[in-house]
């Protein structure tokens, strides 16, 4: 939530304080011009910051995937009979 409020409150203040514009005139249009783009680079942002202060987790997550990749591909060059076979995924932290 503190995300969102950044990236419609600060440029506000920005345009409101140091362009010393009148806000008021443009109708609330211009809070929400910029919000998507904003938004859209906090998440960036933080995925970026996630990613690096949570290595182990993410290489845990990614040998996880790999390792059910290759038993979902050793499966469907194994069986090509149609019956569904057992299920691939045990119980795991993912």
């Amino acid at each position: 939530m503190m995300g969102a409020g950044l990236i419609t409150f600060v440029p506000m203040l920005y345009v409101e304080h140091y362009l010393k514009t009148d806000i008021e005139s443009f109708n609330n249009s211009l809070m929400f011009a910029g919000a998507p783009n904003a938004f859209a680079f906090m998440c960036l942002v933080w995925i970026l910051l996630h990613t690096w202060n949570n290595e182990e987790t993410e290489q845990a997550l990614g040998a996880a995937v790999a390792e059910i990749a290759l038993k979902v591909a050793e499966i469907s060059v194994d069986d090509d009979s149609g019956e569904s076979a057992a299920p691939v995924v045990e119980d795991s932290e993912f």
